[in-house]
C-alpha cells in the first residue's frame, strides 16, 4: 500500500515521473488555478502540481527540488524551503535534482557582467546594482 495518495493536475500532456511512477496531470482544478495564479504573479511560471496526502502522522515529508546551484533567486528559495521544514516539526526528507539556467555557458564561464550586459542590453538594465538580502 502506497504511504500516501496523491494528485497530479497540470498542463494538458504533463506527466511528472518520481519514485518510479509515471504521473499523468488531471486538469488543473478551479482552486488548485487560484493557487497557481497567487504563486506565480511572486516567482515563475508552473505546469504542474503534485500533492500528498498521507494516511497517518507517522508517514514523512519528502520535496524533489529542482534547481541551478548557482541561481541567487534558487538560494533563496532553498533558505525559505529550510525555514518551512523547521516550522513543519516533522520528519522531511528534501531530494535535490540539477538543472542548469543556461546550458549554453561556456565551461570556464563568463564574467558576470559580460553575461547580463549580452543578456539584458546594458549593465544598468541588468538591475545589477540591486542587492538582495536573504533572511536567516
Amino acid at each position: 500500500m502506497q504511504p500516501r495518495l496523491i494528485a497530479s493536475n497540470g498542463d494538458v500532456g504533463v506527466t511528472y515521473r518520481y519514485s518510479g511512477v509515471d504521473n499523468v496531470a488531471l486538469p488543473w482544478t478551479a482552486t488548485l488555478l487560484e493557487i497557481k495564479e497567487k504563486i506565480e504573479a511572486v516567482q515563475g511560471e508552473y505546469n504542474y502540481c503534485l500533492l500528498n496526502r498521507y494516511r497517518s502522522g507517522s508517514d514523512s515529508l519528502t520535496v524533489d527540488v529542482i534547481s541551478d546551484v548557482i541561481c541567487p533567486w534558487c538560494f533563496i528559495g532553498k533558505r525559505r524551503l529550510e525555514k518551512a521544514i523547521t516550522s513543519y516539526r516533522k520528519p522531511a526528507r528534501v531530494r535535490w535534482h540539477p538543472f542548469q539556467l543556461n546550458p549554453t555557458m561556456p565551461k570556464d564561464g563568463i564574467s558576470r557582467r559580460d553575461y547580463r550586459i549580452g543578456k539584458f542590453g546594458s549593465w544598468e538594465l541588468s538591475g545589477a546594482q540591486l542587492s538582495i538580502a536573504v533572511e536567516n
